[in-house]
């Protein structure tokens, strides 16, 4: 196939035959030469190789903005959720109550109940790394290929922590409008009721998703 680069130095070439035609040609004469026929057809050339150029930079372009929409959706895959793990897992020993209590489901932080009391640094220190991973999913999201429903069903298990919900009355003012609305949201939905299993967990967060306000949110955001 004809690339972008054979088809600018095919270009080249073309001006430049009729750049020389043009310079060197007697103008009166030049109709009545084989020059000007053949300039001619090297013009309704160059016409199909601009026209061929501009498809294959159209699709050059769209090609690059899907690789984009990738990186960007690995990008916030590692940090909008991975990096948060990673952070409850360093602080845990701090908060232990805290940490355990961002996940309803069992199993997945499995600890005992520490009889300590939790660090209040390290309760507000998590509390605006989730809140912060969650305006970033916002920033970047046009260009995020996950799933919605991936995001929110993370988040409402966040949710589901009281000491979540009091940090998050206090620190809110750093925070967007619009995260502040969906983060009130996700409180809402996630203590209806315990979260005990994954089918529940995809049932609230349809639920969430299909309700007006987070249909306004996600329009605001766009």
């Amino acid at each position: 196939m004809i690339s972008i680069k054979e088809i600018r130095y095919g270009l080249i070439f073309t001006f430049l035959l009729i750049f020389l035609s043009i310079v060197y040609i007697d103008p009166k004469n030049y109709d009545k030469t084989k020059f000007s026929v053949f300039v001619k057809m090297i013009s309704g050339f160059a016409i199909i190789l601009v026209s061929l150029g501009l498809v294959l930079t159209a699709q050059a372009f769209e090609e690059n903005a899907t690789l984009n929409r990738t990186n960007q959706t690995l990008n916030m895959k590692d940090h909008g959720f991975l990096k948060p793990i990673d952070k409850m897992n360093e602080l845990f020993e701090r908060c232990p109550n805290f940490v355990e209590s961002l996940w309803p489901q069992q199993g997945i932080f499995k600890h005992k109940k520490y009889a300590i009391e939790d660090d209040k640094v390290c309760i507000l220190s998590l509390s605006i790394y989730m809140l912060e991973s969650i305006e970033d999913h916002f920033t970047v999201m046009k260009f995020d290929k996950t799933d919605e429903l991936e995001w929110t069903a993370s988040y409402l298990q966040w949710a589901s922590s009281d000491d979540f919900y009091n940090a998050w009355k206090q620190i809110y003012p750093n925070f967007k409008k619009t995260t502040n609305d969906y983060a009130a949201l996700l409180f809402e939905y996630a203590r209806k009721s315990e979260i005990t299993n994954g089918q529940e967990l995809e049932n609230r967060a349809n639920d969430l998703m299909n309700d007006y306000r987070f249909k306004k949110i996600m329009n605001e955001i766009k």
